[in-house]
């Protein structure tokens, strides 16, 4: 009975564990930290989540290692080893990304574990603009290979901006203006 009770008192034991949240904006990845109990659930971390960061638990995929929590699951951190000053991965799944480009396309089923790369190819295979063409860019951040959406921040409903290459040489020199500037008057 007493093994019963000191087991119980552990499995309850306060801990702080991380979450790597992706990147919003120009800010770096944020490193969220919460104070949990072993046994939370994972519908409940989850939950926290959302309050703190706005990421529907629907949305929200957490690593844990090298495996993959179970969404939607009311096992505990500790039925899945988490335990004080362990680090959680947050991975946001299937969104719908925007780019504004000729006209406003519509990019469904994407998620932010995508590489550049990956998103560069599926652009190419809807508009037949080649990857080494295409310069896409986040709140002004071009996106870079090599990396995933969730490094520039990208998440769901997020724009992005699309122009050829050229057109960005040539507004690097001052030979075209931005699409949204206003004609000078008088000129």
């Amino acid at each position: 009975m007493a093994a019963k009770v000191k087991k119980e008192k552990m499995r309850a034991k306060k801990i702080q564990v991380f979450v790597v949240v992706p990147r919003q904006h120009y800010k770096p990845v944020t490193l969220v930290a919460l104070e949990v109990s072993t046994d939370d659930t994972v519908a409940s971390v989850k939950g926290r989540l959302h309050d703190m960061e706005g990421i529907t638990p629907k949305r929200q995929h957490l690593v844990y290692g090298d495996s993959a929590l179970p969404d939607g699951d009311v096992t505990t951190l500790a039925d899945h080893g988490v335990g004080d000053s362990s680090t959680m991965q947050l991975v946001e799944t299937k969104m719908q990304v925007f780019v504004r480009a000729h006209r406003t396309l519509v990019f469904n089923g994407l998620e932010s574990s995508d590489t550049v790369e990956s998103f560069r190819a599926k652009f190419e295979e809807r508009e037949g603009c080649p990857p080494e063409q295409q310069w896409l860019s986040y709140c002004s951040m071009p996106l870079k290979d090599g990396h995933m959406l969730a490094d520039f921040g990208v998440r769901d409903s997020s724009t992005l901006e699309f122009l050829l290459r050229w057109a960005v040489a040539l507004r690097a020199q001052g030979i075209v203006r931005s699409v949204n500037a206003s004609p000078t008057r008088g000129a």
